[in-house]
Order: C-alpha cells, then sequence, then structure tokens
C-alpha cells in the first residue's frame, strides 16, 4: 500500500518555495487532483489509484494522496493481484540563477519489497506521462529512463517502500534545472 503526502519543491540562493504543501501543490485546496494544480495522465487509470482525501491519514492538514482500489476512493486499499502504475504530476518552473534547488515531502508505504512503491522522477514537459507505464512489474522503476526519454529518477533508494509511519524525503535536484521547466 503506498501513500504520499505534503510536496514542496525549494530552490535556495534566495529562497523560493515552488510547490506549497500547505496550499498550491499540496492537497489541501480542495479533494482532487486537479483542485491541487496536480495533473493525471489522460489515458483510463488502473485498479490501484492515488486520492485526495482524509482516508489514508494525512500527516499535517487535512487531506493527503493514499491509494485505493474502490471506484470511489473510500477505503485505503489496494489489490496486489492486480499490477498497476498510477502517475500523478505537475510542470515546475525552476528560477533562473538557483544553484540549490530541494524537493521535500512525507510518504509512508507498505506493500511488497520490488513492487509496491513510490518514486519521484523529472522529464522534459515535451513526454507525457501515462498510467500503467511503466507496466507495474519487479523492479519496474529501473524502466522510467526508457519508457521516458530524458527521464531521470531522483528518488534514492529509486523504491520507497516498507514503511508504516510517514518519513521525510529530501532530495537534491540538479542545479541545471535553474530556468528549466520539468
Amino acid at each position: 500500500m503506498l501513500f504520499l503526502a505534503l510536496t514542496a519543491v525549494t530552490a535556495h540562493a534566495q529562497f523560493t518555495l515552488i510547490i506549497d504543501p500547505a496550499g498550491d501543490g499540496g492537497f489541501e485546496n480542495g479533494s482532487t487532483f486537479a483542485a491541487n494544480n496536480w495533473l493525471l495522465p489522460t489515458n483510463t487509470a488502473p485498479t490501484n489509484q492515488f486520492w485526495v482525501g482524509a482516508v489514508g491519514g494525512p500527516s499535517a492538514g487535512s487531506r493527503c494522496a493514499y491509494v485505493s482500489n474502490d471506484a470511489a476512493g473510500g477505503t485505503y486499499n489496494y489489490l496486489n493481484t492486480s499490477a498497476s502504475t498510477f502517475l500523478f504530476y505537475r510542470d515546475v518552473t525552476f528560477p533562473a540563477g538557483q544553484t540549490d534547488i530541494s524537493l521535500t515531502f512525507k510518504w509512508k508505504g507498505q506493500g511488497e519489497g520490488s513492487y509496491d512503491y513510490v518514486t519521484v522522477f523529472s522529464m522534459p514537459t515535451t513526454v507525457e506521462p501515462l498510467h500503467n507505464s511503466p507496466a507495474g512489474a519487479f523492479q519496474s522503476w529501473l524502466q522510467i529512463p526508457t519508457v521516458y526519454p530524458g527521464a531521470v529518477v531522483h528518488a534514492t533508494p529509486q523504491n520507497l517502500n516498507l514503511q508504516s509511519s510517514y518519513q521525510t524525503q529530501s532530495i537534491c535536484l540538479p542545479s541545471s534545472y535553474a530556468g528549466t521547466t520539468r
């Protein structure tokens, strides 16, 4: 079972908050990804998908992103006999001149060690992400750069999982992202 909460991308040189976990970019603006300015791929969502609400137990605030296998997202559960990959994303423009760019978020996730995970990657905005791509499979995070040309997996380890309580993840993003949109 995977779970992601509160996301922040910051760029330092002069502190600039790009994605605010308490507002635009977190999950507090409303009960859908769209209300929080997150995008979903246009193809059909898999059986196990992320939802926005309180069902998964927020780390802070009143909402979080959580996994559910029911059609309305009313339970915090997933079907482990149905391989799936669910994505939510947003285009992020990094201010020019920023040399210290970091992404920090809270997450928790249970499930199978090499199958059920959260990962973070960036890619050019010219590439369209799709649900079930890469296909859910053993260590499927290794296929992200192949499926999405120019994609870079940033999470270390690449498969964030096997944690029943919230963990804070901080990722240093390349300074070469300054002045670009990914």
